[in-house]
């Protein structure tokens, strides 16, 4: 009897502390099952609010207590792709951060991470427009250095150099521009000073010119011309010359009137002369026995000036390149001033 006794005490002990072990065991999976879901919680709020360490970090932490949780992977794994999209438009990698927004939206998302997506979207758009128009001031300014205006391509791209959204390659090619357009603006700049110089230098020349002067034996027409210019054979007819140097020519010659209309004028020449112009006009005046004409011709001036007397006329025709018109200008006053009409030998 006593031995039946201590049996039936020593198996309620065994019930007992079994018992016991179930209800602690429950206890802990309560307690862990409230930890993940605690964890998941608080990762989510901090995903929605956009602090991805911490939610990566809670996640990690929810998968710490139940490392086959479906739903913590998922979360983990969107928090990963939304700290990766932040970092891509961070550094302007419009591509990346395209693919990775794409790879989000198809998710089934609640409202609050939605619309934190919805504002990365939004930025990602922004951006594309902001870099797209930087690319589109880098071409303009590559035009203006292709038109030499070195001044205004280094002030506009200091100026875009300073744009919020400017890539590292938008930034290295705008430094490149500048570069190229400081080193071409050094090298015009020392051509512009070189030829002011030399302009400088000629111009004291020209004016230290002594001059020739040449007279018509047939039509008696006289106008003056630089020594250092040479004087062209004489016609056959004996109606002017021609003097020239390396660039320029000065061609005095004369004729009679009334030759291809009776009662011709000094303004009966002067309109003749408009007509046979093709060219625009730079300056024209017409005097009682004179006219005087300048236009272009192409790369070069031509300066005319012709003078009607009793049954004659008289002209000078130079022509110098446009280029050197500072240089060419006390020439052309010295020999217009100096050109004087004559007669026809036949008043001799």
């Amino acid at each position: 009897m006593k031995i039946k006794f201590l049996m039936f005490i020593f198996l309620a002990s065994i019930i007992s502390i079994g018992l016991i072990g179930c209800q602690s065991t429950s206890k802990d999976e309560s307690k862990s099952n409230s930890t993940v879901e605690k964890a998941i919680e608080t990762g989510k709020l901090a995903l929605a609010d956009g602090d991805f360490v911490k939610a990566m970090s809670n996640f990690d932490l929810a998968l710490v207590e139940d490392k086959e949780n479906k739903e913590a992977k998922n979360w983990l794994r969107l928090a990963k792709k939304m700290n990766l999209l932040s970092n891509h438009l961070e550094n302007k990698e419009i591509e990346k951060a395209e693919e990775i927004l794409a790879d989000i939206k198809a998710d089934n998302l609640y409202q609050a991470i939605k619309s934190r997506i919805d504002g990365y979207e939004s930025t990602l758009t922004a951006l594309k427009s902001s870099i797209e128009n930087i690319d589109n001031e880098i071409a303009a300014i590559n035009q203006k250095l292709e038109e030499e205006a070195f001044d205004e391509v280094i002030e506009k791209g200091n100026n875009l150099k300073t744009e919020k959204n400017i890539t590292e390659n938008q930034l290295a090619t705008i430094n490149s521009i500048i570069e190229d357009a400081t080193k071409k603006k050094e090298e015009k700049d020392k051509q512009v000073e070189a030829k002011k110089q030399e302009e400088t230098s000629r111009q004291e020349q020209m004016k230290s010119f002594s001059y020739n002067t040449y007279t018509n034996t047939r039509f008696g027409f006289s106008v003056e011309y630089p020594t250092t210019f040479t004087q062209g054979p004489e016609p056959t007819n004996n109606d002017g010359r021609e003097f020239y140097n390396e660039d320029s020519t000065i061609i005095a010659s004369g004729s009679h009137i009334n030759v291809l209309e009776d009662n011709e004028t000094i303004e009966t020449y002067y309109n003749r002369a408009l007509e046979n112009i093709s060219n625009s006009i730079a300056y024209k005046r017409l005097g009682s026995d004179w006219y005087v004409i300048s236009y272009k011709d192409g790369s070069n001036t031509v300066y005319e000036k012709a003078i009607i007397g009793e049954d004659i006329i008289s002209r000078v025709v130079i022509t110098y390149p446009s280029s050197k018109q500072g240089y060419y200008e006390s020439m052309v006053t010295r020999i217009s001033s100096t050109f004087k009409s004559g007669q026809s030998e036949l008043s001799w």
